[in-house]
């Protein structure tokens, strides 16, 4: 039975030792919130995406950019980008990232869908840095006519420009697994120790 216990006890270390020994190579896809997004018009944007760097690919996405005003697009209007999973038909939403010109280049994320000019819509997200797998924050790169994140609507020849805002990343599922192995460990410690007959003895009766 002691046996039986030790045993379980090591696994349980083992396994957290494991877990928090992972390479940053090897991490989960991290996701990345959007922050205190602020454009020209007074509009404003919302959502998340999910991004591995390791493969340089957009994952999932869910963002909504709402407030933006008649001045730019001739009527408030509000813009959903959503991943449907399974959807390859040419009007479903897509998202990519590109790396735009200058030095250091500049990792652009665009999402966009429409498949006709009354329709068409995009949204990019310029950061200052590249982003990785790891938790942090990202500044955004604001908008000019020609360069940074800024958001089109329908073939117009205007975008609205981002003014300021940030990516901030979401805890990471390998570092929270690693955090409940090492909870689940510590338990099990304390749990063997109390049950082991030394302990027992130990206690008044």
């Amino acid at each position: 039975m002691i046996f039986r216990k030790s045993f379980s006890m090591v696994a349980a270390v083992a396994l957290a030792a494991f877990m928090c020994a992972i390479p940053e190579s090897f991490s989960a896809p991290m996701v990345w919130q959007l922050r205190d997004i602020k454009f020209d018009d007074g509009g404003s944007a919302h959502g998340s995406f999910t991004y591995d760097a390791t493969i340089g690919k957009i994952l999932d996405w869910n963002i909504t950019a709402t407030g933006h005003g008649a001045n730019t697009f001739g009527t408030p209007i509000g813009i959903s980008f959503v991943n449907v999973v399974g959807c390859n038909d040419r009007a479903c939403d897509t998202a990519q990232r590109q790396l735009a010109g200058g030095l250091p280049a500049q990792e652009e994320f665009v999402f966009s869908h429409g498949a006709t000019p009354s329709s068409m819509e995009s949204l990019i997200l310029s950061s200052a840095r590249p982003l990785t797998n790891d938790p942090g924050a990202a500044t955004l790169i604001a908008g000019t006519d020609s360069s940074g994140s800024n958001l089109s609507c329908c073939e117009l020849p205007v975008q609205t420009n981002l003014v300021s805002g940030f990516l901030d990343s979401a805890p990471e599922p390998a570092s929270v697994l690693c955090m409940f192995a090492g909870i689940a460990a510590l338990a099990g410690m304390q749990w063997f120790r109390r049950r082991s007959p030394k302990h027992a003895a130990s206690q008044p009766r």
